[in-house]
């Protein structure tokens, strides 16, 4: 029975030697990271694929094309992937509209058909109340308010929403003095009382040509000058009416209107209507006299000159495709004036409600009356509390194409440029980036990221 006792013990104490020996000297274990070095390493072959073959700008918003590649490239392996782009205008802009229903049909039109270095922009636009715009099961990049309306009890919601990396542009005139945070908060705005002025000013101008990329007015700027304003075209089966100066050719042709700027009849204002006609894929004939008959015979790429109110201005032909047609603009350009004006015919002079930058800081005024003598500013940009812009309602005598270009531009300047891809649930995965550069129409640098990764 005692030697019974001992052999217990003895069993007991190399157990508890056993156990001592496990936890003071553990056995060594060598654990590789081939498997995160393989998506690092796949990751950067890829992506060096895609620029080397100078097709990375299609790639990247080409969602067909990408995921044909990345599904050949990777069929043999358990990667799973993600793609994304930064800092670039997106394919879809989802816009929050606190208008009518009517207005968003209307918007809708004049926004289709915009192109940023050969992919098309599509405008979707949404009837939004105020206080549903954090709403996350509605999806949008931008807030487009149309009207003046009190804006202040949703301070918080706007703020909000601009925290969240979106943008906000306010159209609106005001005939009272601004008040409100949301003014001076949001929109950085501010008001003085009125202005009277002994004539009628007829043009509005960008104020300045910024000299880098840094400054406010960059973007809208940039864009405004380098996108090519759309203008959808009928096919023509006519003969093309011309001038002698020009010869007929056998053309497939198709006619349009570009409707900018406006000349005043009996107080009237009426846009200027440059009628022409596609000859096949390489030119165009324009009647830039409005006699009826076409002029100008002008060719793909080739730039040209409209004048209006006896002052020309330049043009540019980008693209002839069949139903539609893209002809930028040239800087300088002069707008019709669209700042909200009173004119006092007894009195003769016009008033105009001054609305100013509420920090004195006049580099944020993007669009001005064109006369120096006068800082009368129709549309103020800011970008203390987020991307935001306010402009003059200029839909007051009908949009005309400039104007249309000009609310786009807006639009590619502000609206969200963060990426929507969500990645998948990974266990592990790493992201190769790449900066890309396109300049076609638009001088673009934006961010390519791909994600490689392990289900399990």
């Amino acid at each position: 029975m005692k030697g019974f006792v001992s052999f217990i013990e003895l069993v007991v104490a190399i157990i508890i030697l056993i156990v001592a020996f496990a936890i003071l000297f553990p056995p060594f274990r060598y654990t590789t990271k081939w498997g995160e070095a393989l998506a690092l390493i796949k990751g950067r072959d890829i992506v060096s694929s895609l620029a080397s073959s100078n097709k990375m700008y299609e790639y990247s918003f080409n969602s067909s094309l990408a995921e044909e590649f990345l599904s050949q490239a990777l069929r043999e392996t358990n990667f799973i992937y993600s793609y994304s782009t930064t800092n670039a205008v997106k394919n879809e802009i989802f816009i929050a509209c606190n208008c009518t229903l009517e207005e968003i049909n209307e918007l809708s039109k004049l926004l289709s058909g915009f192109e940023i270095n050969g992919r098309e922009i599509e405008f979707l636009i949404f009837y939004s109340r105020l206080d549903e715009i954090n709403d996350p099961n509605k999806r949008s990049d931008l807030l487009l308010i149309l009207g003046n309306k009190e804006l202040d009890e949703y301070y918080g919601e706007i703020k909000k929403y601009l925290e969240s990396g979106k943008g906000i542009i306010l159209v609106a005139d005001f005939s009272d003095q601004l008040s409100g945070e949301i003014y001076e908060k949001i929109f950085g705005l501010n008001s003085s009382g009125g202005i009277q002025i002994d004539e009628t000013l007829l043009y509005d101008t960008f104020r300045k040509k910024p000299t880098s990329a840094k400054e406010i007015n960059y973007e809208p700027w940039k864009y405004f000058y380098h996108v090519s304003i759309p203008i959808f075209t009928s096919p023509y089966f006519g003969v093309i009416p011309l001038d002698p100066n020009l010869q007929q050719e056998n053309c497939i042709s198709f006619n349009g209107s570009l409707n900018l700027q406006a000349y005043l009849i009996n107080e009237n204002a009426l846009p200027y209507s440059f009628e022409f006609w596609t000859c096949n894929d390489s030119k165009i004939f324009i009647d830039s006299d409005l006699n009826g008959k076409a002029d100008k015979e002008i060719f793909l790429g080739q730039q040209f000159s409209l004048k209006m109110n006896s002052i020309p201005y330049n043009f540019s032909l980008n693209y002839i495709k069949k139903g539609k047609v893209g002809i930028s603009i040239k800087p300088e350009y002069d707008f019709f004036d669209f700042i909200k004006y009173e004119w006092d015919y007894q009195a003769g002079f016009s008033k105009y409600n001054l609305i100013l930058p509420v920090d004195g800081n006049y580099e944020r005024v993007l669009i001005k009356l064109k006369d120096e003598s006068f800082e009368i500013a129709g549309c103020i940009l800011n970008s203390l509390t987020g991307k935001t812009a306010w402009i003059s309602d200029f839909r007051k005598e009908g949009i005309t194409d400039d104007e249309r270009l000009l609310l786009a531009s807006l639009i590619f300047s502000v609206s969200n440029k963060n990426p929507t891809q969500l990645y998948p649930r990974m266990k592990i995965g790493y992201t190769t980036s790449y900066l890309n550069v396109e300049n076609k129409d638009v001088y673009e640098i934006y961010e390519f990221r791909l994600t490689l990764g392990y289900p399990f």
